[in-house]
């Protein structure tokens, strides 16, 4: 039983993000062998409408938006969530549901800290 016990984390890259950059938030290590993925808006998996992105690898792969999908999220290899153009409100947790063959549930929570930047001065 141990040794299906792994301890995966959320990887922040860059690991200060920023307004108006880019993060992807990976699970390492990267899951095997699961079937599906979705990223969540919350700390938990239990409200439909933080749903930001399913995966579904079979029979064909399928990203599917769900009702906290901005359009700046994208999946990446081994279900990591790319956004781009950062803002301020997208500070908060996500939470990764990641079902394999092993392992019916398992969810992964990560809190995104985004720092505004420092603009430049104006000289005029």
């Amino acid at each position: 039983l141990w040794r299906y016990l792994r301890v995966v984390t959320i990887v922040l890259t860059p690991p200060s993000p920023v307004v108006g950059g880019g993060i992807s938030l990976a699970p390492q290590p990267p899951p095997e062998n699961f079937l599906s993925c979705s990223w969540y808006r919350s700390a938990t998996v239990t409200d439909p409408n933080s749903l930001i992105l399913s995966y579904f690898q079979y029979p064909n792969p399928v990203q599917t938006p769900g009702p906290a999908h901005t359009g700046r999220e994208t999946l990446g290899p081994g279900c990591a969530l790319n956004m781009a153009g950062l803002m301020l409100s997208d500070t908060g947790n996500y939470t990764v549901l990641i079902p394999t063959a092993t392992n019916p549930v398992r969810s992964i929570t990560v809190a995104l800290r985004v720092s505004g930047k420092c603009q430049p001065q104006d000289p005029r």
